[in-house]
């Protein structure tokens, strides 16, 4: 994978600079007026940006759909994260989103997906991630997890194996987000359009089982790069 780093933008703050790539704090939740998630290198445009190839010799891949095919794939993504720290279903679930997310746009090009062509996207996993309340959700996940209910769901004692370009991806992804509160991400993710087209029919506080559009996901933060 070619070197991508991810930085937040928190509005009225510069924060295009190296010296945010690492270490990044959010004001308080009060403070924020608006947050995006960014793609930062030598090449502002982030969909013309192409990762290296995957090794497909080295794992069992379906290559018209690019997922990892080596056990459950949500579950390894997951597990991955949560052996870098216990945490929140909800920060979890938002985690998973954006390493979704961020696939999606490095491993898709924009210019060549049509409307009648959104089944070709490649996905780092099958599931899609519907609106919920609370910011975009895997019931799969969620399901899983929810007995912990608000309480962190403990670490990850093993490290689980997993490719090595997706795992690039989400040490990349776990740099950007990962010092975010999971109600804090969850203000990311209102703010940002896929949700928010997703929930186009329900109101604030309806239940919402609409599933968030690969293609908003593609079009929205391939953007962000511009």
């Amino acid at each position: 994978m070619t070197n991508k780093r991810f930085l937040t933008q928190v509005e009225g703050i510069n924060r295009s600079s190296d010296l945010y790539c690492r270490g990044l704090k959010l004001p308080s939740q009060k403070d924020i007026k608006h947050t995006s998630p960014v793609f930062i290198n030598s090449h502002p445009t982030v969909a013309k940006v192409k990762p290296h190839s995957f090794d497909y010799n080295s794992i069992n891949i379906d290559t018209s759909k690019a997922m990892i095919l080596n056990g459950d794939t949500v579950e390894l993504v997951a597990n991955w994260f949560l052996h870098m720290s216990s945490l929140s279903n909800k920060k979890l679930q938002k985690l998973c989103y954006y390493a979704y997310c961020w696939y999606i746009v490095f491993n898709n090009d924009i210019e060549d997906i049509e409307a009648s062509s959104i089944s070709t996207i490649k996905t780092l996993f099958p599931e899609s991630f519907q609106a919920w309340i609370h910011g975009p959700v895997l019931p799969k996940l969620y399901h899983k997890y929810k007995r912990y209910g608000w309480h962190n769901i403990p670490k990850e004692n093993k490290k689980v194996q997993i490719q090595s370009d997706v795992e690039e991806l989400l040490e990349q992804v776990w740099d950007a987000y990962g010092e975010f509160s999971g109600d804090e991400l969850e203000l990311i993710s209102h703010k940002e359009t896929p949700w928010v087209k997703a929930r186009k029919s329900c109101s604030i506080d309806d239940a919402c089982y609409n599933e968030i559009s690969k293609k908003d996901i593609l079009e929205y933060y391939s953007s962000l790069g511009r």
